[in-house]
C-alpha cells in the first residue's frame, strides 16, 4: 500500500511525494507535487499499472544493449552450444550496430534497419 509523504520544499511550501512499493517490496516513487490528493493518486495509479504488468523500472531502458547482454548473457541458463552460438551472433552481428543504443531507444526501425543491412 502506497501513502503520500510530506516534505517541505527550498521555498518553504509543502511538497509530497508519492510512495508505493514495487514487486521487490522496496520503496519507489511515483513523482512528487504541490498537493497530497495528487501524490495519493499518483501512487495508487502506479500500484494498479504494477498490478497489470505495466510498470518495470525505468533505469533498465537507461540501460545500453551492450549492458544489458553483459548481465543476461551469464545468467541465462541454456545449453553450453547455445551460449556459444549467442555468444558469438551478438558480438559479431548484434552488438556492433545496435550495442550502444539504450534499451528505451531501440524501435522497430532500427530492427528493420539492422536486418536489411544484414
Amino acid at each position: 500500500m502506497g501513502y503520500a509523504k510530506k516534505r517541505t520544499g527550498g521555498d518553504g511550501k509543502a511538497r509530497y511525494t508519492a510512495v508505493y512499493l514495487d514487486l521487490r517490496g522496496s520503496e519507489r516513487s511515483a513523482g512528487t507535487f504541490s498537493s497530497e490528493k495528487a501524490a495519493n493518486q499518483a501512487w495508487q495509479k502506479a500500484e494498479v499499472e504494477q498490478r497489470q504488468g505495466r510498470v518495470g523500472d525505468p533505469a533498465r531502458g537507461r540501460q545500453t544493449l551492450r549492458k544489458y547482454v553483459e548481465r543476461w548473457l551469464p545468467s541465462h541458463v541454456i545449453e553450453p552450444t547455445t551460449r556459444e552460438k549467442y555468444a558469438y551472433y551478438l558480438s559479431a552481428h548484434i552488438l556492433p550496430v545496435l550495442g550502444g543504443l539504450r534499451m528505451a531507444d531501440i524501435f522497430p526501425e532500427h530492427i528493420r534497419e539492422w536486418i536489411a543491412w544484414m
